[in-house]
C-alpha cells in the first residue's frame, strides 16, 4: 500500500483537497439557507438536489458539452426512463425516439419509408434497418427471444442515437 501512496501522493492530496472544499461548500450552504422559506428541506434534500444529479449524470454520460444540441439533452434525461424498461421494449422505445429526431430533421411517413429513402444524416443506414427490423419481430411475432442479445442490441441503439445526435448538430 505504502507505494501506491508515495506514487500518487499529488493525485490524493487533490482529491483531498477537493473533498475539504466540497464539504466547506456544503456546510456554508447548509448555514446560509432560509429553512423559514422552506421548512420542508433538510440538508440531504438540499445536497441531492443541488449535487446528486450532477454526479450521476456525469458518471452515467460523462461531461457533455454545452454546445450539444438540446434534442441530446432532452434525450440523455429521457434515457434513464428507457432504460429501466425490458430489453425489447428499450428497442421498441428506441425506435420511436429514432424515429421522432428524423421527423424533426424534416422527414415524413413511417419509419420504414424514411428509411428506405436513406436520408443523408444517416452514415450507418445498415445497422438501422436491422435493428428496426428487430424492432418490427419483437412487436409483431409473439415469439421468446434471447435476452441477452435483445440487452446488448438496445444498448448499441442507444449508442447509435447518441451519435446520431451529436452528427446532426454539425
Amino acid at each position: 500500500m505504502k507505494p501506491f501512496l508515495k506514487k500518487n501522493r499529488e493525485y490524493i492530496f487533490i482529491i483531498c483537497v477537493f473533498i475539504l472544499i466540497k464539504a466547506f461548500l456544503f456546510y456554508w450552504a447548509e448555514f446560509n439557507f432560509n429553512y423559514t422559506k422552506y421548512p420542508d428541506e433538510t440538508a440531504i434534500s438540499i445536497w441531492d438536489r443541488w449535487d446528486t444529479r450532477a454526479y450521476k449524470t456525469i458518471a452515467e454520460f460523462g461531461y457533455t458539452s454545452p454546445n450539444d444540441p438540446e434534442d441530446y439533452q432532452k434525450f440523455l434525461s429521457h434515457t434513464k426512463s428507457i432504460e429501466k424498461l425490458s430489453a425489447s421494449e428499450q428497442i421498441v422505445q428506441y425506435d420511436k425516439v429514432y424515429h421522432h429526431i428524423l421527423q424533426e430533421l424534416g422527414y415524413s411517413g413511417t419509419f420504414g419509408e424514411i428509411l428506405k429513402r436513406t436520408p443523408k444524416e444517416i452514415t450507418n443506414i445498415q445497422d438501422i434497418w436491422t435493428l428496426h427490423k428487430l424492432r418490427n419481430t419483437l412487436v409483431h411475432e409473439l415469439e421468446k427471444h434471447n435476452q441477452l442479445l435483445l440487452s446488448q442490441q438496445a444498448g448499441k441503439y442507444r449508442k447509435i442515437i447518441i451519435s446520431f445526435l451529436k452528427q446532426v448538430k454539425n
